[in-house]
């Protein structure tokens, strides 16, 4: 029940039928017969579904005793016929089920093999085709196209819990694709994921160094990919080296931006305006403004990198944080040159770039922006 409504890549049921509370209420499925399953794919409704292939007298199966379904006396089996739905459709590629109890399987597995859905196999068989490993990981797949399909699918749902599990399937799709370079780029991703979790602690010593090295080496690969799903897994990668944080900062927003980019055009390249940030271009227009801002700070406040950070600041809807650059002298304005640069930015720029949202409030005297507006009069009045 707590699984209804998720969807998995591969679901295990072990000892389903075994441990069934219905027993031997099973057999009643021996009642369905190839007559019952030609009446069903005679309906015009499921004629164009399904598996409509079956077997119903092979003789390598061996019978139940017959049980003929009755509503009243069988609800324990309705139940557990509805859970045993609700845990197949939670498979996307396979549905692995184990018994130990053959007896108390047998019903269902006849069942499922007369249909011919299923691929049965046995700890005791002997040959590499019929046992244990030789079943399929990725369910059918013949041509180089479903392999990449399939690798690049699992890198897009390479998130969360899932992450590791995800790129180790798409490194195997793509060699299984002939794709070497896309293989070692998921392989540089899941690299990057496991150093992530490691203590930071590490980056110090002898141990630090190599780690470091690794992690320039990650983000090279990552970068070589030029794929902008990559992007931002080289610049977090970068960042953890705890170095060259200005050209982090550049790829963060470039992420962004390309992200942005993507996301407002349509196949043909046409813009559909306006648009604001998503929630995911925000975060990495926030982490470019972080990183940009603090790089200005450390370099005894450079005008052009706090403006850097005023124009991430304003793409990722962090207007107070943008107005605190200018009123704290964090974003240096001594002259009318620096002002124009500042006040340009505000009012002026492509309606595809991410600021254009920003310059829209800021025209518009937005609540919102009060705080921006307010600042740069400040400035203005001063000089």
């Amino acid at each position: 029940q707590e699984s209804k409504g998720l969807e998995f890549d591969d679901v295990l049921l072990y000892n389903f039928f075994s441990d069934s509370p219905a027993e031997d209420l099973w057999r009643a499925v021996s009642s369905y017969s190839g007559e019952d399953i030609a009446a069903y794919y005679a309906d015009a409704t499921v004629a164009a579904s399904g598996v409509q292939k079956f077997d119903w007298e092979s003789p390598l199966l061996t019978e139940t005793r017959h049980l003929d379904f009755s509503s009243d006396q069988h609800k324990i089996l309705e139940t557990e016929l509805k859970m045993l739905y609700t845990a197949i459709t939670r498979a996307r590629v396979n549905i692995f089920i184990a018994e130990t109890d053959t007896e108390s399987s047998r019903p269902m597995f006849n069942y499922f093999q007369r249909r011919c859905v299923v691929d049965v196999v046995s700890k005791d068989n002997n040959s590499e085709e019929e046992g244990l490993s030789g079943v399929r990981v990725f369910g059918a797949m013949n041509t180089v196209e479903d392999w990449r399909n399939r690798g690049e699918y699992y890198l897009r749902s390479a998130e969360g819990e899932r992450q590791v599990g995800c790129l180790r399937l798409a490194a195997k799709c793509f060699d299984k694709a002939g794709e070497p370079k896309r293989r070692d780029y998921a392989l540089a991703f899941l690299s990057f994921t496991e150093i992530e979790e490691q203590d930071p602690a590490k980056l110090r010593g002898k141990h630090g160094v190599e780690l470091k090295e690794k992690l320039y080496s990650i983000t090279e690969q990552l970068l070589e990919a030029r794929d902008v799903g990559f992007l931002n897994k080289a610049a977090l990668c970068l960042l953890r080296t705890g170095e060259q944080e200005e050209y982090t900062s550049q790829l963060f927003e470039l992420y962004a931006r390309l992200c942005y980019t993507q996301r407002i055009c349509d196949e043909e390249g046409n813009a559909i305006l306006p648009l604001a940030q998503s929630v995911h271009e925000k975060k990495y227009f926030s982490y470019a403004a972080k990183l940009f801002a603090k790089c200005s700070e450390q370099r005894g406040v450079k005008f052009d990198l706090a403006l850097d950070a005023f124009r991430n600041f304003v793409c990722a809807d962090m207007y107070d944080d943008a107005a605190e650059l200018i009123t704290s002298g964090a974003l240096p304005i001594q002259d009318n040159t620096s002002f124009q640069k500042l006040y340009q930015l505000c009012i002026a720029a492509s309606p595809m770039d991410p600021t254009s949202s920003f310059r829209k409030d800021f025209k518009q005297r937005a609540d919102k922006c009060q705080c921006i507006i307010t600042a740069v009069k400040q400035v203005a009045s001063r000089l």
